[in-house]
């Protein structure tokens, strides 16, 4: 098979330290940790593949002066970029040919091949979106122009050098209105335009899939309450794995203490660790406050002592250590697996839905007619931008307007007599946690303890209402109107 989809080149090196400066005879070293390491497809290391991914831990961001992140079981935004020069360490080694002695033609012969790339599961599709060959390509000029300044050839990749590419620069603003340079890299084999593959939310239909088959898959009933936990925090927050897996106890109980809970997630886009907060109901924290106190916090007590509590919600069954990323990924695998789901059905499905829906209250709360309204508002107003941006955890006005037009969608679908959609997401979830107490009674709950269990879903229930009522008289100065009672 061609060694261009073969194994990983990339693995990374938990605990390393790299050499500083020596000053008044003291060597000085720098914490390298979680930094990838890459080899050929032949094992070797790649020398200046890795001498690249040293120079990322120092290259300046917008807010940080330490570098690109290398966080999480895949190696933060480093991990991507050795991600991405991964398939040109494959096209060079198959083609036989060294990074400093490739021509333009070789560069786009490379993109050309990338791009017609066929997807394993459906040999009609691409396996790249245009949009994804471009960011690859993107990151390989820049792998690439390192490795002319390593050389002494400068214009190895410039306009008008070997590899020949085109340049703009320009300024942008932040979502706090501050100015920055923007510096674009493009080459002629790119293609124009293009589209990310379209962001499809999980149906209902598969989160009652996923619900079942918990149920009725093997396991103890510490993993089956954690899969359950699991879902409605993908359900809930719209999270990305890594921030589920960095999600920390302390978080989750302030958010349950507050009388507007929102819950804080730590997040890493573009080398920059960042946290947000997302308005949640107090009916899901409820739920995650119980798993924590009467299961997580068993099994964690059981494997390490108080005072080193690591503090992560999602740990294992075994031996209480956290979850990563990849592990609650494959949990997802697994339970779609079971349940017989032959659609896509993934974590970050559940993302799309929640940012569909939260486009959607935003929309509803603010009486949007028209999706240019809702586009107009936020190119106007950087409070509110920076408002959306926090919730749905997107850097971007042109991502969030992706949602907009499904949002609208979904809007013609709700009844028009619910004025506040915070308030049909909490009766939603009302409804949900109810089926899943009926589910239970009789094999995990008790007559005693569903009864319990209904009383205190139906105050936070209450809770969670009273508090939509709050907001929408604030925002309006009205109440809204439920159903029954127009």
């Amino acid at each position: 098979m061609n060694s261009i989809f073969g194994r990983k080149l990339y693995s990374l090196v938990p605990d390393l330290e790299l050499f500083g400066h020596i000053a008044l005879g003291k060597l000085s070293t720098t914490d390298a940790s979680n930094l990838t390491f890459i080899c050929w497809p032949n094992g070797a290391p790649c020398f200046l593949a890795n001498l690249y991914m040293i120079s990322l831990t120092v290259r300046p961001t917008r807010r940080r002066r330490n570098g690109l992140s290398r966080r999480g079981s895949k190696g933060g935004t480093i991990g991507e970029y050795a991600q991405k020069i991964s398939q040109l360490i494959r096209y060079c080694f198959d083609a036989k040919v060294d990074f400093i002695e490739m021509s333009d033609d070789d560069f786009t012969r490379f993109i050309n091949k990338l791009g017609l790339e066929a997807d394993p599961q459906n040999l009609r599709e691409k396996k790249k979106a245009t949009l994804t060959v471009t960011e690859v390509g993107t990151i390989c000029l820049d792998f690439l122009r390192f490795v002319g300044g390593f050389y002494g050839e400068p214009n190895f990749v410039s306009v008008g050098g070997t590899i020949r590419i085109t340049e703009s620069f320009g300024v942008k603003k932040d979502k706090r209105g501050r100015d920055y340079p923007v510096h674009a890299v493009s080459h002629h084999s790119f293609s124009p335009g293009g589209r990310r593959r379209e962001r499809n939310a999980i149906p209902a239909v598969h989160v009652d899939q996923f619900r079942n088959a918990i149920d009725e898959m093997g396991g103890s009933r510490f993993i089956k309450l954690r899969r359950h936990v699991l879902i409605s925090t993908l359900e809930n927050s719209g999270a990305r794995r890594t921030e589920i897996a960095d999600l920390k106890v302390t978080d989750v109980l302030a958010a349950y203490q507050m009388k507007n809970p929102m819950l804080k997630f730590i997040t890493l886009k573009l080398g920059e660790e960042e946290t947000r907060e997302v308005p949640v109901s107090k009916m899901f924290l409820s739920e995650l406050v119980s798993y924590i106190e009467f299961h997580r916090d068993e099994i964690v007590r059981k494997k390490f002592s108080s005072h080193k509590d690591h503090g992560f919600v999602f740990v294992s069954s075994t031996n209480g250590t956290p979850l990563s990323e990849d592990t609650l990924g494959n949990e997802i695998h697994l339970i779609r697996r079971f349940a017989g789901i032959e659609e896509q059905a993934c974590a970050h499905m559940f993302r799309h839905a929640f940012i569909t829906n939260l486009v959607m209250e935003f929309v509803q709360r603010d009486r949007f007619r028209h999706s240019g309204d809702f586009e107009m508002r936020l190119l106007s107003d950087k409070s509110y931008l920076e408002e959306v941006m926090m919730y749905t955890g997107q850097r971007s006005i042109s991502t969030i307007l992706e949602y907009v037009h499904a949002a609208f969608k979904e809007i013609e679908g709700y009844s028009s007599t619910v004025s506040n959609v915070f308030l049909m997401r909490a009766m939603e979830q009302f409804d949900k946690y109810s089926r899943k107490l009926r589910g239970q009674l009789g094999s995990t709950l008790s007559i005693e303890e569903y009864n319990t269990e209904m009383e205190k879903l139906e105050t936070l229930r209450d809770e969670d209402f009273a508090r939509e009522y709050a907001r929408e008289k604030s925002i309006k100065g009205i109440a809204p109107v439920l159903p029954g009672n127009e």
